[in-house]
């Protein structure tokens, strides 16, 4: 569980999660390789994938400029020492 605030979860899933030499598999600046569906947002590089999907997603989306691609959960506001849950689920696909 998460007990940082909705703003600072957003932000940390926007770190690179993949070490280096396989980011490199995935670095086309282009949305063509990405697929983007009501809750999941998928990259793919020949026979490899990367997806990411929030229940309660709000919009997935990509920049076309960087290798990114993003599915944003819709998290309630949470006021202090209370507690909001969000399920995710991210996949690498050999």
């Amino acid at each position: 569980s998460w007990t940082g605030s909705a703003t600072d979860l957003v932000s940390a899933l926007g770190l690179s999660l993949a070490p280096k030499s396989l980011s490199q598999r995935f670095e086309q600046q282009s949305n063509d390789n990405k697929e983007f569906g009501r809750s999941a947002a998928r990259v793919r590089s020949g026979g490899r994938a990367i997806a990411v999907e929030w229940q309660n997603c709000g919009r997935t989306w990509g920049n076309p400029r960087c290798p990114c691609l993003h599915s944003d959960p819709l998290i309630p506001d949470c006021k202090p020492g209370e507690m909001v849950r969000a399920r995710g689920r991210l996949w690498f696909e050999a």
